[in-house]
C-alpha cells in the first residue's frame, strides 16, 4: 500500500461501526456476526429496538433487530456529522504536514545553495 493510500485509509472505529449498524437498521440490511456486540449496546441505549440473546456469562451471542428509534436516527445524524468534521480535519492536517515538509526541505536546499554549502 502506498503512502497516499495509507493516508486516506479509514480505520474501523466504534463510531464507524455504530454508523454502519444504524444505517443497516434504517434499510433492513442483514447484520454481520461482528455487529452483535455493537447492536446489543445500541439496543441497551434505546437507539435500536430488538432482543439480545446472551450466553451464561452475559455476553451477547445473537440479536433480533426490529428497527431503529427516533433517538437512534438522531444519534446516527450526530455521528455522521462528527465523522465528516473529524475526517476532513484530520486529512487536511496530515496533508498540510506532508506539504509543509516538502516546502521546508526545498527551503533548506535553497538556503544551502545561496550560502554555497
Amino acid at each position: 500500500m502506498g503512502w497516499f493510500s495509507k493516508l486516506v485509509a479509514r480505520k474501523v472505529t466504534p463510531r464507524r461501526m455504530y454508523i454502519r449498524i444504524l444505517r443497516k437498521a434504517t434499510d433492513d440490511t442483514p447484520l454481520l456476526s461482528e455487529d452483535v456486540r455493537f447492536c446489543a449496546e445500541l439496543i441497551a441505549e434505546d437507539y435500536l429496538v430488538g432482543n439480545v440473546s446472551r450466553d451464561g456469562d452475559g455476553i451477547p451471542i445473537g440479536v433480533g433487530l426490529t428497527g431503529i428509534t427516533v433517538k437512534g436516527r438522531l444519534f446516527l445524524q450526530q455521528l455522521q456529522s462528527e465523522e465528516r468534521k473529524e475526517s476532513f480535519r484530520s486529512k487536511m492536517i496530515k496533508v498540510s504536514l506532508i506539504v509543509g515538509g516538502y516546502i521546508l526541505a526545498a527551503l533548506v536546499k535553497w538556503i544551502e545553495k545561496q550560502l554555497g554549502l
